[in-house]
């Protein structure tokens, strides 16, 4: 990708005046041109989350999001100059009343999913069908209760009330091929699509335990490798990271 190319983010800024510390080849940069493709496609049908002013209440809900995604904002975050350590707190912090109110749901995620090729996984792992009342807000909800990682929000958020069924906007649920495209972000492929699936977290759990040790360490080199490697070299890298 050339300096002076369009930023693949979608920004129309050139590459060198916006993300040009990732690699244009890089999974992470695949990421955003999905992101940015869906985002395009939703503008031209007229799709749009009309979600009332302030609310904010799906903000508050139990739902998980892939490594991949994690890693995209924590890396959005280190670019932007913004403290990880304010929102490493309020997840610690999150999961400390977690803890309190739903010690079954801390249990799950203290489960460990076997690693290794598999034919089947069990949807234990990936179910966050939970409806819990009173469930602490994202940490990523500011005091205006605005989504301060809008641009780079998971793909739940990104869908919920475009594609998938709002009851509160009541928007009609529909389908589109970027959706699919989207959906990609969360699996690393290889060059023989082989895919290594990882377990996905609420996002609270990826920023308390994952910021510290001993994950830390290895969360670094994953955010220095999905920015600068392809997809495939990227598969190579996070199955040795299994092993």
């Amino acid at each position: 990708m050339e300096r002076n190319d369009k930023c693949f983010c979608g920004s129309g800024k050139k590459y060198k005046k916006c993300h040009y510390h990732i690699s244009g080849e890089s999974k992470l940069a695949d990421m955003y041109r999905k992101n940015a493709a869906f985002d395009e496609a939703c503008q031209n049908l007229e799709i749009t989350n009309l979600c009332v002013d302030g609310c904010s209440i799906c903000c508050s809900d139990y739902f998980f999001v892939s490594e991949n995604e994690f890693l995209m904002i924590a890396e959005n975050l280190m670019s932007e100059g913004e403290s990880i350590e304010s929102y490493i707190e309020k997840a610690k912090n999150t999961e400390k009343i977690i803890q309190e109110q739903y010690p079954e749901l801390i249990e799950k995620m203290n489960k460990n999913m076997s690693g290794g090729e598999h034919d089947f996984l069990s949807s234990e792992y990936f179910l966050d069908t939970e409806r819990l009342e009173d469930f602490p807000k994202c940490i990523f909800l500011n005091k205006h209760h605005k989504c301060s990682i809008y641009n780079v929000r998971p793909i739940i958020c990104r869908t919920y009330g475009t594609m998938d069924c709002c009851a509160i906007i009541a928007n009609p649920k529909v389908s589109i091929q970027q959706q699919d495209e989207l959906m990609k972000n969360m699996l690393i492929r290889s060059k023989d699509k082989k895919v290594i699936i990882k377990r996905p977290y609420p996002l609270f759990c990826w920023f308390a335990r994952f910021f510290d040790k001993p994950l830390v360490e290895v969360t670094y080199r994953k955010i220095e490798q999905i920015r600068k490697a392809t997809e495939t070299d990227y598969f190579e890298f996070s199955k040795n990271c299994i092993k």
